[in-house]
C-alpha cells in the first residue's frame, strides 16, 4: 500500500510538471496570454466580490 502511494505521488508530481510546462508553452502565444490575463482578472474580481459579500453578511 505504501509503495502504491509513493508511486501515485511521483506520478502526480510528473503530471503536474507536464501541466505546468504545457501552460508555459501556451503563455508564449499572445492570444492565449490575453485570454489568461482576462481570466486572472475575472478571478480577482470574483474574489473581491466574494469578500465584500462576506463582510456584508458579517455586519448583519
Amino acid at each position: 500500500m505504501v509503495y502504491y502511494q509513493e508511486n501515485q505521488s511521483a506520478y502526480n508530481i510528473k503530471k503536474s510538471k507536464v501541466i505546468i510546462q504545457n501552460w508555459i508553452e501556451k503563455q508564449k502565444n499572445p492570444a492565449k496570454q490575453r485570454k489568461t490575463q482576462m481570466w486572472l482578472l475575472i478571478l480577482k474580481v470574483e474574489r473581491q466580490v466574494y469578500l465584500f459579500m462576506l463582510s456584508i453578511l458579517h455586519i448583519f
